[in-house]
């Protein structure tokens, strides 16, 4: 499990290497009106991905259940009938995208923000291409989702390293040949064709008797397949509606250049929540075994634990750049981006801090224990919410305001689902908040006067600035933390941890 959490870090890794490479020279190529524009178009087809909903995640139930069976013939042909049957829904859908783009096309020239009319063409074939993309997308989920379900995860990891070293590379090469959003488009189409063919060629040949088509499609897996998918897509909608539309939003009542600025604060809050996401994955099966199993206690340990877990990574990474954001943008962009985008990177870092330790851990014990459906409602609600309160906030308040209309759902989503995740796991909530909030909270206080000092009185800036900020926030959080709020902490054994980790933590 180490290797398979550890494989996807370096994924998320790489990942963020790649934005913060890419991000300044793809805005310097095209400017900051056409990279808005990139954007808005990448928010309008992302919710053409929607259309899969969760079926990679019921791919991954069905195919293991397959997995499960003792006779070797048994789960071959299992294995393929779920293939087939999930490869078959797949191509359906990818038509439903098709059409549903070109809808979306047709409100977005009619309705959405005015593009200049001397590359008016070249935003629209690059909507094209984008829409085929995404559809042509959907199969390529398949082969990661079999070496998934087998727990083959360094392996589906190593393509998509691969992919992000494409993307990396067509990016640079196309845009220095052609400054247009067509190139960022096809960039990632050359990043889906590489993800299907290498992944279908590693399952064929790891699968003995893994066969790819549709003629051995079920029926009745088919509606198997479509029903589960079904709540993670409402649960899907709600996240995309809440982290994912203020471009949108920003595009038609302010500018193409402000959702630039917009992004760079939005795309590290979201990288952010990345991180904290990967504990879900521990969490989440966990959990299920622990119900199971009837192991109430060891349920509601595993709840607080990972809570406090999931809280100590986020006051990390989120105390830093509540005070060292806008520069660490200004550093890493410019300072128009950092006076622009900088507040607001402020609010949604503020609001992640509540927000994190829910989705790392309340979330998933949700999911594992509860109804699916509770999760599902609160995230529609929180992204509802988003859209109606972003639309008036930009208009008065212009990028802040969206950045505010995220941390209220953000936070009256983390309230209601602590709600629900104690009563599922039967947690005393004054229990709860001692253990995992204002232990580490105090913990971080250390931290917050070291940067307050870095911040206005040493005034902090650039390169060295962020560096020698960032290495002494770091010891200093992990001594305190390490010596004062995981001490004595039940779950926390450092003599496994060797020698130099158990001194750290003040054991014997």
């Amino acid at each position: 499990m180490l290797k398979s959490i550890g494989s996807t870090w370096v994924v998320t890794l790489a990942q963020i290497a790649l934005v913060f490479v890419m991000t300044p020279f793809v805005i310097r190529t095209l400017g900051d009106d056409k990279y808005g524009v990139w954007l808005t178009l990448m928010a309008l087809t992302g919710y053409l991905g929607l259309i899969r909903g969760g079926l990679p995640a019921a791919s991954v139930k069905y195919l293991a259940e397959a997995l499960g069976a003792e006779d070797a013939d048994q789960r071959v042909a299992g294995v393929n009938r779920v293939v087939h049957s999930a490869l078959y829904l797949y191509l359906v859908l990818a038509v439903a995208c098709a059409v549903l783009g070109a809808g979306i096309y047709a409100w977005w020239i009619n309705f959405g923000g005015e593009v200049p009319l001397s590359w008016r063409h070249e935003a629209r074939l690059a909507f094209a291409i984008a829409v085929v993309n995404v559809a042509f997308g959907f199969v390529a989920h398949l082969p990661f989702a079999v070496m998934e379900a087998h727990d083959d995860f360094v392996p589906r990891n190593l393509v998509a390293l691969g992919s992000l070293a494409l993307q990396g590379v067509g990016t640079f090469g196309l845009l220095s040949a052609n400054a247009s959003v067509v190139s960022l488009a096809l960039a990632l189409t050359a990043c889906s064709t590489f993800e299907l063919t290498v992944g279908t060629a590693l399952v064929v040949r790891r699968y003995a008797g893994t066969r790819v088509g549709v003629d051995l499609r079920d029926r009745e897996l088919i509606g198997k397949l479509f029903h589960y998918s079904a709540w993670v897509l409402v649960l899907a909608v709600g996240g995309r509606l809440a982290f994912n539309t203020d471009a949108l939003i920003i595009s038609t009542f302010d500018s193409y250049d402000s959702v630039a600025y917009y992004n760079v604060a939005n795309s590290i809050a979201l990288y952010f929540m990345e991180f904290i996401a990967a504990i879900a994955i521990v969490v989440m099966p966990r959990a299920a075994r622990l119900r199971a199993s009837g192991d109430v206690d060891g349920l509601r340990e595993t709840f607080m634990f990972w809570s406090k877990a999931s809280m100590t990574l986020g006051l990390l990474v989120g105390t830093f750049l509540l005070f060292m954001g806008p520069e660490f943008v200004a550093f890493w962009i410019d300072d128009t981006y950092a006076a622009q985008g900088g507040p607001a990177l402020q609010w949604l870092i503020a609001s992640f801090l509540v927000f994190l330790p829910m989705r790392g851990a309340a979330v998933p014990v949700l999911m594992a224990v509860g109804d699916i459906k509770l999760a599902a409602y609160a995230y529609i609600v929180m992204g509802v919410l988003n859209v109606a309160l972003s639309v008036p906030l930009v208009l008065s308040v212009g990028l802040v305001g969206a950045a505010i209309g995220t941390a209220i759902p953000n936070i009256l989503f983390s309230v209601a689902v602590f709600q629900l995740a104690c009563t599922e796991t039967k947690t005393e909530r004054w229990r709860y908040l001692r253990y995992a909030v204002v232990a580490p909270l105090l913990g971080t206080l250390p931290v917050v006067g070291w940067l307050s000092f870095c911040n206005w009185v040493l005034h902090s800036r650039g390169f060295v600035g962020l560096l020698y900020s960032g290495a002494v926030t770091v010891v200093l959080f992990v001594v305190v933390q390490a010596r004062f709020v995981y001490r004595d902490d039940p779950h926390v054994d450092g003599s496994a941890w060797g020698g130099r980790v158990g001194r750290l933590l003040g054991r014997r």
